[in-house]
């Protein structure tokens, strides 16, 4: 039940953060990174590149498989960003050669 969030200090991000914490029954952490530090972010950053690489591959991997072109509103594309951040929570290895499953 226990998060923390690491974010910029971007105005949208760190409203859109607030309301998520309202929102939220467990303790959310929030993390801010220092302004014009980039290797802060880097982690995140990686994980976003990661994420949308899945992305990418599962949307060609069914379209190919169903020789259609699915649009980004879609219900399959929901579905997709559950299940990939689902599976790359899972199965990414983190600083200790471990994943968190």
């Amino acid at each position: 039940k226990r998060v923390i969030i690491k974010t910029d200090n971007e105005p949208a991000i760190i409203e859109m953060i607030e309301r998520l914490r309202e929102a939220r029954s467990g303790e959310s952490i929030i993390e801010h990174s220092v302004k014009g530090d980039s290797q802060s972010n880097g982690i995140a950053e990686r994980a976003v590149q990661d994420f949308e690489g899945l992305m990418r591959t599962w949307m060609l991997v069914f379209q190919e498989r169903y020789s259609a072109n699915i649009p980004v509103n879609h219900p399959i594309v929901s579905f997709l960003v559950e299940y990939i951040g689902e599976l790359y929570s899972r199965t990414n290895v983190v600083s200790d050669g471990k994943t968190l499953y």
